[in-house]
């Protein structure tokens, strides 16, 4: 009788001790799954994060293209405002040129010496 309620007991600490390895089976698994869902938080916010440096650098660009449309419109703005000025000088001097040759008194202005 003693002999059966020992072997009981051995067979009650070997199913003790199977209940602890499975707990621990379970343990590590959610631990490693833990471990996994703590790593691809990790992922995801890098690729926000990377996403959000993408978006930044994005915003850079257009804003360089942006300002180098706008100094090509000024650029051009000069272009056409020199160009403008070279028609008017070339304009007055020809006006020059046809109002001295046509009356080169009235160029010179009036004469000191000859006003009487």
């Amino acid at each position: 009788m003693r002999q059966i309620e020992f072997l009981e007991c051995q067979i009650k600490d070997k199913d003790r001790i199977i209940a602890l390895q499975q707990n621990a089976i379970t343990t590590t698994a959610l631990v490693s799954d833990g471990t996994a869902v703590a790593e691809l938080a990790l992922l995801k916010r890098r690729i926000e994060l990377l996403d959000g440096q993408i978006s930044n650098k994005d915003q850079t660009i257009t804003f360089q293209e942006n300002s180098i449309r706008l100094r090509d419109i000024t650029v051009q703005e000069r272009d056409r405002t020199i160009q403008g000025l070279h028609q008017e000088i070339a304009t007055l001097r020809a006006a020059a040129s046809q109002t001295s040759s046509i009356h080169p008194a009235a160029a010179r202005g009036p004469s000191v010496g000859n006003a009487a």
